[in-house]
């Protein structure tokens, strides 16, 4: 009898173990150059899931192209580079944080300068453009490029030095048009026009 119990014991810490071998399953085989769906690739014959990139020291979600962007200490990040395609949520919130701020073929930034002198140049591409500057000299020169939307928040010469709206259907996309005020997307025609 207790022969016939160290056999069954056995036999389930077997079962056991096999559940935790990791098999490859056929569902997931794939070729090199097959499409795997957001957030995958094709590695060694498999669809598996993207790591994040290197710059979302954050977090990031690979499926929905996500980014967390945290430069907390000084010089943590010399450039807060968005990867291409991703939708980043860069805080710099620490004296000299961001050297520099890259969102030039990010789908979207959204970037908050919260200490003095916390970001360098910002520089947003098509996708839209989120900017808070809410500290003394927080934020370097501002190009919001080509952004479909771009909104900044700081009083230009005290919280950011200087500032590059991008041009609506007349006027500038800025709260009235002119370059006294910040980049605003929702005031002006041919503004905002993000999809």
């Amino acid at each position: 009898m207790k022969s016939l119990a160290v056999s069954v014991t056995a036999m389930l810490l077997a079962l056991a173990a096999s559940c935790l071998i990791d098999r490859k399953s056929d569902q997931f085989r794939c070729d090199p150059g097959d499409d795997c769906g957001a957030g995958k690739m094709c590695d060694q014959g498999f669809c598996v899931p993207l790591a994040c990139p290197s710059e979302c020291n954050g977090g990031c979600d690979t499926e929905q192209m996500t980014c967390d962007i945290e430069c907390n200490a000084v010089g943590r990040c010399g450039t807060a580079a968005c990867p291409a395609g991703y939708k980043c949520n860069i805080d710099c919130t620490k004296m000299n944080a961001c050297g520099s701020v890259d969102c030039t073929t990010a789908a979207s930034c959204d970037i908050t300068c919260s200490d003095r002198n916390s970001c360098g140049p910002i520089n947003c591409g098509s996708g839209a453009c989120n900017i808070r500057c809410t500290d003394t000299s927080a934020c370097g020169a501002i190009s919001c490029g080509s952004s479909c939307a771009c909104d900044v928040q700081c009083n230009i010469g005290t919280q950011c030095s200087t500032m590059t709206c991008p041009m609506g259907t007349t006027v500038l996309c800025t709260d009235d048009g002119t370059t006294a005020t910040t980049c605003a997307s929702d005031q002006q025609a041919g503004c905002g026009t993000c999809q």
